[in-house]
């Protein structure tokens, strides 16, 4: 048993940003335990990759960052957070991990800027796509449709949003 604790959301590394973002999302320790842990351990693996060199892009590596952003702030943002919120997290990871990585101290300021920007490209990428979905869901309903169809240019731009649509409320 690791410290002395179930998971390793608990051990010292984990405990204080775990604590932070359930302050932040006035949750109880229970109340979204699976999208917090999420969080957390998405925020540590991207504070430690852009520290060495990968940023977010379509590519490789990059694009597991990107992803690994996007869902956690998606998770973010439904909980409540409609602002970028990612960043504000890597002081927290830099400072639990000081000791055996101090250059990410360094380079703190640099990641978090790179994690924001990336969050506000997401939730532009989202604003989009809701309206998109919001005028082919209207267009769909003049012509008593209920389906949106898997092979017009509309589901393509949809698709290429990146945005989970099963789960994106109407008017994002």
């Amino acid at each position: 048993c690791l410290q002395g604790v179930k998971t390793n959301y608990e051990i010292d590394i984990f405990k204080p940003l775990v604590g932070d973002m359930r302050k932040a999302f006035k949750v109880g320790l229970t109340a979204q335990s699976n999208k917090i842990n999420c969080i957390a351990d998405h925020i540590r693996a991207v504070v430690f990759a852009i520290g060495d060199g990968v940023l977010p892009s379509n590519e490789s590596r990059g694009y597991v960052i990107r992803k690994l952003i996007r869902r956690a702030s998606w998770y973010a943002q439904e909980m409540g957070h409609k602002k970028p919120f990612l960043y504000k997290l890597v002081s927290r990871v830099c400072e639990a991990m000081k000791e055996p990585y101090p250059e990410l101290l360094d380079r703190r300021e640099n990641i978090s800027g790179i994690i924001r920007a990336e969050e506000e490209r997401f939730m532009k990428s989202i604003k989009e796509g809701g309206s998109i979905l919001d005028e082919e869901i209207a267009n769909l309903k003049k012509q008593n449709k209920k389906i949106i169809p898997g092979k017009d240019r509309k589901s393509t731009r949809l698709n290429s949003s990146h945005i989970p649509l099963s789960r994106m409320p109407s008017s994002a």
